[in-house]
């Protein structure tokens, strides 16, 4: 499998046409507030799919409860997504796309499935199990009024006729999922998930996403990445970023072009769409990608691609 990277340069994504149609689900979804990069990584994401055969099988690595699974199910995607951590997804979003959620046997916890549990989870999540009569009626007419805005957005994008794809969850480690056969998904995509995971094992799941996804498959994957000449350890957000030199030794990737890094970087400090469109959550805490909402990235996207 032949694999490559790239910087993803903000002013050559933020606009295009993938841009627009994740920014539209996004705000059907009432998912704006995400992750600092999330905009330009999502469009990136898409744009590699574009030719992915609709019905297509696609593994999303820590996907949690990210916008892109939803939005892959939306295409037409069949999506199973395996992460540390999965709570009972809300009724309207488990009716919508069939969610399953079940534990793989080798699972097993870990430090950062507490990160995520404390920093992404502490809301209250609705229970699947009740019945629809106990909910309030402000619940009830959320979900009413997502059903609409969900449908507006498919009729927007000429997608009435294509059927919903299923999204199944499945809590489990990336670098050891032995349930999962040999060659089960058309694609893989993750979501800056896998600079997450410590370096100690991150080779292993390299390894298990490439056997568990086609040779021929499609791979869409954003992660962080450097522009020194070595990897580094972002604290608050518990997530590492890649040098050059790791993400052709980790992930066995070369460049798709010759590009500057440190250039890249800069276009990023200076962008205003994305400053102006910092979630809220950011300014509540030092514990993440942006800590206390004071615009300063200090990594870089980068995109880690087949090239089919």
């Amino acid at each position: 499998m032949r694999l490559i990277y790239q910087y993803l340069e903000p002013d050559r994504i933020i606009g295009s046409r993938s841009f627009k149609t994740t920014e539209s689900f996004l705000k059907a979804m009432r998912y704006t507030q995400v992750g600092w990069h999330y905009r330009v990584d999502l469009a990136w994401i898409l744009w590699c799919l574009q030719k992915l055969p609709i019905g297509a099988k696609i593994l999303d690595a820590g996907g949690g409860r990210g916008p892109l699974q939803f939005l892959l199910a939306e295409l037409g995607y069949e999506v199973s997504n395996i992460d540390l951590f999965h709570k009972e997804p809300p009724q309207w979003m488990r009716s919508r796309y069939n969610i399953t959620v079940e534990a793989l046997p080798s699972f097993s916890r870990t430090s950062y499935a507490d990160h995520i549990e404390h920093f992404g989870y502490r809301s209250k999540v609705v229970s699947t199990l009740e019945p629809l009569r106990n909910f309030p009626p402000i619940v009830l007419a959320k979900w009413a009024t997502m059903k609409i805005a969900l449908s507006s957005w498919r009729k927007a994008q000429n997608l009435q006729q294509r059927p919903i794809g299923r999204v199944f969850w499945y809590r489990g480690n990336l670098a050891a999922i032995p349930e999962i056969g040999d060659n089960s998904f058309d694609a893989l995509v993750s979501l800056s998930s896998l600079e997450h995971i410590t370096l100690d094992i991150l080779p292993s799941a390299v390894s298990e996403l490439k056997r568990v996804v086609k040779q021929d498959g499609a791979w869409a994957v954003t992660t962080s990445a450097t522009d020194k000449a070595r990897g580094w350890w972002h604290t608050p957000s518990q997530g590492y970023c890649f040098s050059t030199s790791e993400l052709r030794t980790i992930f066995e990737a070369m460049p798709a072009a010759k590009q500057r890094p440190a250039a890249i970087l800069s276009l990023y400090r200076q962008n205003d769409y994305l400053k102006n469109n910092l979630s809220k959550f950011y300014f509540k805490s030092g514990n993440n990608g942006m800590p206390w909402g004071r615009w300063d990235p200090q990594y870089i996207p980068v995109g880690i691609s087949s090239g089919n």
